[in-house]
Formats: C-alpha cells, structure tokens, sequence
C-alpha cells in the first residue's frame, strides 16, 4: 500500500482468469518427479464410472500430503485448479467443497433413537468408530471411510453434518484440513 501500509484491492474478472491467477500467484519450482508424484496422489488408484452422471470422488489431505511429497498446501490447491480449469488440462477434476476435513470430531448431543431415524448418518459414524467413544458421544472419524460404510458421497455427508448442526444434534470439528474433489476423466 501507499508509504508502507496495508491497502485493499478489489479485482473483478471472469473465472477463467480467476483459476489461471490464482495458478500463477501459487506456482512454485517443481520438477517433473514432483508433479507426477502429486498426480498419482490426486488420480491413483481410482476408477471414474463409465455411467454418465456419475464420477470418483477424492479426498486429499492437505498436511499429510505436503509432508509426503514435499510440496506446499497453496501449490497442491493450485494443481487442483489447474486441472478444473477449462483451459489445459482443464475438466479433468471439479472441485466439491473448498475445504473438508479428513478426520473429524463428531460430538454427539442427541443421540436418540429419534434423533438417529431422522439422521442415519449418526449410526454410520458409529459404524465406522467401532461403536468405540472417546468419552461419551464423541467420535473421531475418517470423512472417506464415512463415505464408504454409509454408501453417501461427501458431498451428502457435509449436508447431513449441516442439518445434524442447525438441529444442535451432533456437531463436527474438522482436525485435518483436506480438499475434496471428484475426478471427471482419467488423464490420458
């Protein structure tokens, strides 16, 4: 800002624009390795349904991931960018939720027979932690294993975690930030 200062700036521009900005003020040094690395972490091991309307969805862990492959948070969520983009490599991946956690806390308030009719979701986190409580009513989950015990996408498990808040039943605290996508097409 002007003579040192903190200044605000206000940018208006398509969202084309947006993604490859936001590519650039991101990018880093990375050679091929690293990229490939981080590819066979965002596509490895999952097969995109042939079915039309339907895709793989993916959960990548920020920390876990950088510490893995050496990369910073910013540069995996530029990647992910680049490979939404209509541009390039465009529409291979669409973006679900900005941020989810890979593991949350899930403390239960109501855990009724009622309160578990209207919401299934609260017996597959139970599920899925073994029926095994911390201390009573709280749960430590892997969103991605939720995923697979309830048959839901992640997607329908952050609307399930929405309604279990706004109804004070249950509430979900996010302990590793992740990124959740869903993988359109394979990369040829």
């Amino acid at each position: 800002g002007r003579d040192g200062r903190e200044a605000q700036c206000h940018l208006f521009h398509s969202s084309g624009g947006y993604r490859r900005l936001r590519s650039l003020c991101h990018s880093e040094g990375l050679d091929e390795s690293m990229v490939h690395s981080l590819l066979v972490a965002i596509f490895g091991g999952r097969v995109v349904p042939e079915s039309p309307g339907t895709a793989a969805t993916g959960i990548l862990p920020l920390q876990e991931t950088s510490l893995r492959l050496d990369v910073r948070e910013s540069t995996i969520e530029a990647v992910l960018t680049f490979l939404e983009g209509e541009g390039g490599c465009g529409g291979l991946v669409r973006m679900l939720q900005p941020l989810v956690g890979h593991v949350c806390d899930f403390v239960f308030f109501n855990a009724s027979e009622d309160a578990a009719k209207r919401h299934p979701l609260l017996g597959h986190i139970k599920a899925v932690s073994k029926g095994q409580s911390l201390r009573g009513g709280h749960y430590t989950v892997e969103i991605g294993k939720l995923a697979e015990e309830s048959g839901m996408s992640v997607v329908e498990i952050q609307e399930s975690v929405r309604a279990l808040q706004r109804e004070r039943v249950a509430e979900c605290r996010v302990k590793d930030r992740a990124l959740c996508y869903e993988i359109r097409s394979d990369p040829e």
